[in-house]
């Protein structure tokens, strides 16, 4: 046999041990790795991936199957520990995904889509509600969740929830934003698409961030957003694209969007504004020319002026 084929078989092994000491519950506390060509399918059940204390780490390059389970990363953690969830090339389908769902303490939880990886959720994702810090990371590959995609909650004083995502699909039926903690949701450069099927909603405590690169950037195309509050963070990747100053951040393809509640940060005033527009379906961002440019095009229009003047004279 070689080392990697013992090293499957050990594995599988203590993944069933896992399995048959706990009833009611499949614990992946430590480092576990679910190979390519291996896939595990667990009953109605809670899939905790450190829990109550210990950390612990499932990478998933194989398939993970656990249609009618909850999937909880980090439950009960505390202050020490980090667990994470990493579909990394491979396919994670789950009833509910929870990550700091009523745990302790003021440790980490990562969820991870990488390297192509699938994340399938049937109902719900729970991310961040509680105390803790939460971050979810998209690269490539897709994540779809049926119901909502609910990021931050209620948490203790330093708990923060944050997501990013730069590639892949990532499709879900609502997105909640933010509760009591501050809540950041990315989107970086124009290589994702990023789609909810229903409604966008974002609270006082969110962030939007945006990422624009020489592409531009990818909007956050919702079916309504009509309750949207927080703060608009603005950055560039390298360069804009050259003639181009306005940029699409949100669509809706229901109802109007409103800047009421909405506000740039204060990094961003003095070389960004916002805008709504196509009839008060698009959040827009627009590029101020810098000062060089504006005295620029106020010569070229005092040139102009001089011209015309000196032409009426004739």
């Amino acid at each position: 046999m070689t080392t990697r084929g013992l090293f499957r078989t050990m594995l599988t092994a203590v993944s069933m041990l896992v399995l048959a000491a706990s009833a009611g519950a499949a614990d992946y506390n430590g480092d576990n790795v679910i190979a390519v060509g291996e896939t595990v399918t667990l009953p109605d059940t809670w899939v905790s991936i450190g829990v109550w204390g210990p950390s612990g780490s499932l990478t998933v390059q194989g398939e993970l199957t656990c249609t009618a389970a909850i999937i909880g990363v980090n439950r009960g953690g505390n202050s020490t520990t980090i667990s994470q969830l990493i579909v990394d090339g491979g396919a994670v389908t789950g009833n509910n995904l929870y990550a700091f769902h009523g745990s302790s303490g003021l440790g980490q939880a990562i969820v991870q889509v990488t390297n192509g990886g699938d994340l399938a959720i049937t109902t719900n994702a729970n991310l961040g509600n509680g105390p803790g810090l939460m971050v979810f990371q998209q690269d490539s590959g897709s994540t779809s969740v049926g119901g909502t995609f609910r990021l931050g909650g209620a948490g203790a004083a330093g708990s923060t929830a944050s997501a990013t995502v730069s590639g892949g699909t990532f499709t879900v039926g609502s997105l909640s934003l933010g509760a009591t903690i501050p809540t950041t949701f990315n989107v970086v450069g124009a290589g994702a698409t990023v789609t909810v099927n229903g409604a966008l909603t974002s609270t006082a405590a969110t962030t939007l961030g945006f990422a624009i690169g020489s592409s531009g950037v990818s909007a956050i195309h919702a079916a309504s957003a009509t309750t949207l509050a927080g703060t608009v963070d603005l950055s560039v990747l390298g360069s804009l694209p050259t003639g181009v100053s306005v940029f699409d951040l949100i669509t809706v393809t229901s109802g109007t969007l409103s800047l009421d509640a909405l506000a740039l940060s204060a990094e961003d005033q003095a070389d960004w504004s916002l805008q709504i527009g196509n009839g008060g379906t698009m959040l827009q961002a627009v590029a101020v020319p810098e000062p060089a440019t504006m005295a620029l095009l106020g010569l070229g229009l005092t040139a102009v002026a001089l011209r015309r003047k000196g032409g009426s004279r004739r």
